[in-house]
């Protein structure tokens, strides 16, 4: 028998429960750990210019907790609906 898989996106009622009520801006450690996106990964698209909206204060990078949810939002999504045989190849 299979183990599931565990994903660690987290949704956005997860989300609303794990951080303080009073919490705007979150850095890029916690937001690796609410939405699963490696540290890494987001510095390297700061410097692509790729990735969710961020502000500098000071040193340090933070992340608009309504940004990241409007960019969250904007990705893409799959299950369309749309059978493989209906897709054409480039």
């Amino acid at each position: 028998m299979p183990t599931p898989t565990v994903s660690r996106v987290t949704t956005a009622a997860q989300r609303s429960t794990t951080l303080p009520p009073t919490k705007r801006f979150l850095s890029d450690l916690e937001d690796e750990t609410l939405y699963g996106v490696p540290r890494k990964t987001l510095q390297n698209w700061r410097v692509l210019g790729r990735g969710p909206r961020f502000r500098k204060f000071y040193s340090g990078v933070r992340y608009d907790i309504g940004d990241l949810e409007a960019w969250v939002e904007s990705l893409p999504t799959g299950g369309a609906g749309v059978p493989s045989s209906a897709v054409r190849s480039a």
